[in-house]
């Protein structure tokens, strides 16, 4: 029902503790040197409708603090402003952080996670989908041949040229592909992005590469500890979280999430 109602997005990465609050709150007239007039923030502009965090594993201590306050009251203040204004908005955020392990660390507030945790959607890197990895990177070609005043099918990839792409493990997911893609096209002298243009991805990454093939993915080791203690204390819950220092909560989340069982015995 939210749909079509306003969306607000800030990125929690790109800007300081200080102009973090004044972006997400807003600012009476005076707040702050330079504040010369009234500005109504992120939260104010998305009342009733969405506003998505990018990136909320590097927001500061002290900014989880007060957006908690936020998700708990549903109300703040401006800076420099003393009138409470109340909000209804719908959260959603992302981040490439563990959560779990910033939590662990207290890096991250632990009340603030599951306020934010309600619904998570994991998306897998590149590396574990290589089947998108094609549209992808047609798209981000329309994309260079648009901004370049160019028809959306100026420019093509040949089929070595694809074959580089779903090869290479992209260690920087999406961006580094856009990039990749740009990089190339801008090489291709003629319409066809050949496999000699995409050379450069694996110049200097065999070692790497074969490195990657070699270490299993951070979920396949967190899944295979997590066996390791649970078979060590014969599935004893309570122990299994003592031992990984999480709460009984979030193993039994680990273990539906993995589909994890005690392995059964055989019995002759």
């Amino acid at each position: 029902r939210r749909g079509t109602a306003r969306f607000q997005a800030l990125n929690c990465a790109a800007l300081p503790d200080t102009l973090f609050e004044s972006e997400i709150f807003g600012h009476e007239r005076g707040a702050f040197t330079g504040a010369h007039d009234r500005k109504p923030g992120r939260l104010e502009l998305a009342n009733h409708g969405t506003l998505f965090l990018d990136e909320i594993g590097d927001m500061s201590a002290v900014g989880q603090a007060k957006f908690l306050r936020v998700l708990e009251e549903r109300r703040f203040e401006r800076l420099g402003g003393n009138r409470s204004i109340e909000v209804d908005f719908r959260l959603i955020s992302a981040t490439n952080r563990p959560l779990e392990q910033l939590v662990r660390e207290s890096r991250f507030r632990e009340d603030l996670y599951y306020r934010v945790n309600a619904f998570a959607i994991r998306l897998p890197s590149l590396r574990e989908r290589p089947v998108d990895i094609p549209v992808l990177a047609q798209r981000f070609l329309a994309r260079y041949c648009a901004a370049n005043g160019m028809p959306v099918d100026a420019k093509v990839f040949s089929k070595e040229a694809l074959e580089r792409l779903i090869a290479y493990p992209w260690p920087g997911n999406i961006r580094e592909l856009e990039s990749t893609v740009s990089r190339a096209a801008l090489s291709a002298p003629g319409r066809t992005v050949r496999g000699v243009d995409t050379e450069f991805l694996h110049s200097s990454t065999t070692s790497a590469e074969a490195l990657v093939e070699r270490l299993p993915s951070l979920r396949e080791t967190e899944r295979a500890h997590i066996v390791r203690v649970l078979d060590s204390v014969g599935w004893n819950k309570k122990e299994a979280a003592g031992v990984l220092e999480v709460s009984r909560g979030t193993l039994y989340r680990k273990i539906s999430e993995y589909g994890l069982e005690p392995a059964r015995m055989l019995v002759r």
